[in-house]
């Protein structure tokens, strides 16, 4: 007899014969004696329209109190970006370049400028920053939404795929990515991609190839790339459960073909962010491929297992807000990348899933889930720093506590199929019950240990075990009646889940009001601004230390660290991204590294007019005093002397033969602004030895700058902004090529006289995008309106 007649003898549910934990699949030879009722349409939009309202009370903080998170990378970059993008919509559409992050760079190539990723369109019709803590809410909804569907395709009955979607979209991790919204944006869109490539498995359809196309489309434009290929590796492990289970497994290589055919129209359709972002990489540090030590940070420590169930604390023992790893898996050490992965108690329903799963599938889907927990552990794997150095894929994911992402999936939808194993069977309730009572003995006792030797981290331990002990008893209460009432018993579950996640990951991010977020401070104030942006250098080195929060937000507020200046119409030369362009780092290691007396005149040559720094730089020559900070949280703010114009003639030139030869000229040269450094093949021949005339910019444009230039003599035109493809410049309408002035810059020739010069920024690798994006959409569409006429019925 095969295990499904002995099931079926017992009288009790058979294990699902297709499924897969991340879908709760089911298939015709598995189905569970009573048909699942059909999806009620007025019951799923009651359901949505609750999840909608607890993620408006999950974030009525931010949505109606006037109030923003600012922690890690949200508030210097993620919501800076998001600032810019706002601001130079309004020049042009798309937004492809910036001129407030060093000396200008591209800014819709920039994945976490999420420029093309639709959600962003609507939402940036609300106001700043509105929009961006709406985006916050919506993406939990979304997730939440893709993984009830996900879970109610294959039968799984509206309680238990609710009970999974709350887990999966207002778990931990999922809140811990409201810092990095990029993440968010991304890994929202999982469940949907998952969805449709589970649809084409069940019924190969060109509609379905389709919709997982998209989906992964939507996780590309969401910023984080990663997911794409997380989502790339669940199909592969859904294909390997189909092909074991199905009644008629579809070929491998109609699989493969399938899974590269969607991967090729998300391609195309996000093609106009990636190739742009492609040619930005190609000019960027990352070209060379991340540094090890760089991909390896941030894993995750072995006792960080238990922060799925224990809540992590960001406190010192004064009780303020440090931003430290939870205190019982290191005292006051680095923060993980993650900060919270809380999921709590629900956990109790794991052990109650094996009844919805076959052998194969509990072995597979256990060891796909062991495999993504491992990788997260990063070097203490071993083996994973020689795998990340050999195989680019790994390298891709830049800090190994990511791979948790499909981990938390796995256990929203286990502790989901484990309710839904108890709802079609009562007596399962009773398992979950001893499994429950078993956790509430285990967490008590460990409380009692600890509490034996009493300090600030093993207090807040204790209390959190303590709190653990009472949920698990009052789960194995909700069991106990569920022998009687199931559905009393799940709708119970639903609403301690709701509230047990809300107590440990509502409100997780410390915040500020929208006022003190936007309050432009004494730094900014004290400084003139012209008709072109105003550029600065921040100084980080030498920061005094203080209080992660809120002293760290004033302290980067009033240093203008970052992208902080971008919110003031200020750039910063010394602002980081996440990906970096070659010049720009070059150019933040000559700074630091060309002598005090060089300093000066080197930030004047880039029409760099102040200085924030935390000490003193009265040692440096050419830096005037403007401001003295009155406390560690304040700044310096120095004047640069003699600053060069934003657009000038040079007045001389020094011909170069190689890149590094103009580099270590720069670090050499007294005058930068006076005598600056072309390649010796571009230069024109018959220039004179000393240039003069002058400059006026007639129109500044993010992507366009005009300038009306007055020359006494032939000489070369300096516009002190990054020399970087896609830049096309004119002169009295007639092209002209653009030469790197001084590296760094831009330059163009031009003869004496009056000479209107344009600069325009059309990049060959956006239109290309645009139309590959275009030419996939029609694919796309045609392929959909064929499809669907092939499957109608004859009249």
């Amino acid at each position: 007899m095969k295990a499904g007649d002995a099931a079926d003898a017992a009288g009790e549910p058979r294990p699902i014969g297709s499924a897969r934990i991340i879908a709760a699949q089911f298939d015709a030879r598995s189905a569970p004696a009573q048909p699942a009722s059909r999806p009620n349409a007025a019951a799923a939009l009651l359901l949505f329209a609750g999840a909608v309202g607890y993620a408006l009370f999950f974030y009525r903080d931010v949505l109606f109190d006037q109030r923003v998170a600012v922690f890690r990378d949200q508030y210097t970059i993620n919501m800076a970006i998001d600032r810019v993008v706002r601001l130079l919509s309004q020049f042009d559409w798309p937004p492809l370049w910036t001129p407030y992050q060093v000396l200008g760079k591209p800014l819709a190539a920039d994945p976490l400028s999420a420029v093309y990723y639709p959600f962003n369109w609507l939402l940036r019709l609300l106001p700043w920053p509105l929009d961006y803590n709406a985006s916050l809410a919506l993406h939990h909804v979304w997730a939440a939404t893709g993984m009830y569907l996900l879970l109610r395709q294959r039968a799984v009955s509206a309680l238990a795929a609710a009970f999974g979607a709350l887990l999966f979209g207002f778990g931990g991790l999922f809140v811990a990515f409201d810092n990095m919204i990029n993440a968010l944006q991304s890994a929202a869109w999982g469940p949907w991609t998952i969805l449709a490539f589970d649809l084409w498995c069940a019924r190969p359809t060109f509609i379905a190839l389709a919709a997982t196309a998209v989906g992964l489309a939507m996780t590309l434009l969401g910023g984080l790339p990663e997911v794409f290929f997380f989502e790339n590796a669940l199909f592969i492990a859904i294909a390997v459960d189909r092909r074991r289970s199905a009644a008629a497994p579809l070929s491998v290589w109609r699989i493969a073909a399938a899974c590269l055919t969607a991967n090729a129209l998300a391609i195309g359709l996000g093609a106009v962010q990636l190739l742009p972002t492609a040619e930005y990489v190609l000019h960027s540090s990352r070209a060379s491929g991340l540094n090890v030590e760089g991909v390896v940070r941030l894993a995750l420590r072995p006792l960080g297992v238990f922060a799925f169930l224990l809540p992590r604390h960001y406190l010192d023992p004064s009780g303020r807000f440090h931003e430290t790893a939870a205190l019982w898996e290191s005292e006051l050490s680095e923060s993980p990348w993650a900060l919270t992965l809380y999921l709590g108690p629900a956990l109790a329903l794991l052990g109650a899933a094996s009844g919805m799963l076959d052998r194969f599938q509990r072995r597979w889907w256990v060891g796909v889930g062991m495999g993504f927990l491992l990788l997260s552990f990063g070097p203490l794997l071993p083996g994973y720093r020689f795998l990340v150095e050999h195989v680019a894929l790994l390298r891709a994911v830049r800090y190994p506590e990511k791979f948790l992402l499909v981990v938390h999936g796995l256990l929203a939808v286990g502790a989901a199929l484990g309710l839904e194993s108890a709802l079609r069977d009562s007596r399962r309730f009773a398992s979950v019950r001893r499994t429950a009572l078993v956790l509430a003995v285990i967490t008590a006792l460990a409380a009692a240990g600890i509490s034996l030797r009493p300090s600030f981290g093993r207090a807040l331990l204790a209390r959190d075990l303590v709190v653990a002990t009472g949920a698990f008893a009052l789960i194995a209460g909700i069991a106990a009646l569920g022998t009687r009432s199931a559905r009393a018993a799940a709708l119970a579950l639903l609403f301690l889940v709701a509230a047990d996640l809300y107590r440990v990951n509502g409100q997780l991010l410390p915040t500020v009001s929208w006022a003190e977020a936007l309050r432009e401070p004494g730094s900014a104030r004290v400084m003139e601004r012209g008709d072109d942006p105003l550029r600065i250098y921040s100084d980080a080195v030498g920061r005094p230390a203080v209080a992660s929060f809120p002293d760290s937000f004033l302290q980067e507020q009033n240093l203008l660290l970052m992208e902080v200046a971008n919110y003031y119409g200020i750039a910063n030369l010394n602002a980081p991204a996440s990906i970096n362009l070659r010049d720009h780092e070059q150019l933040a290691v000559l700074t630091e590294a060309v002598a005090r007396d060089r300093v000066a005149p080197l930030l004047a040559a880039f029409n760099t007019a102040y200085v924030t720094s935390p000490k003193n730089l009265q040692a440096y020559p050419g830096l005037t005093p403007v401001l003295k900070p009155a406390s560690p949280v304040e700044a310096y703010v120095y004047r640069v002397d003699g600053v060069a114009p934003r657009a000038f003639v040079a007045p001389a030139l020094e011909a170069v033969e190689h890149d590094v030869d103009a580099i270590e000229f720069l670090r050499h040269n007294p005058t930068p602004a006076a005598r600056v450094t072309v390649h010796r093949a571009a230069m024109p021949p018959g220039l004179p030895q000393s240039m003069a005339g002058s400059v006026r910019i007639a129109a500044y444009r993010p992507q366009e700058v005009e300038l009306e230039a007055s020359l006494e003599t032939d000489g070369l035109v300096v516009l002190t902004d990054s020399f970087y493809p896609g830049w096309e410049a004119s002169v009295d309408g007639a092209p002209a090529p653009i030469v790197r002035a001084n590296y760094f810059a831009r330059g163009v020739f031009a003869r004496a006289g009056e000479r209107h010069i344009v600069f325009r920024y059309r990049p060959l690798s956006h239109r290309i995008g645009a139309l590959v994006s275009f030419a996939s959409c029609a694919v796309v569409l045609i392929g959909i309106v064929v499809s669907r006429r092939r499957t109608q019925p004859p009249a």
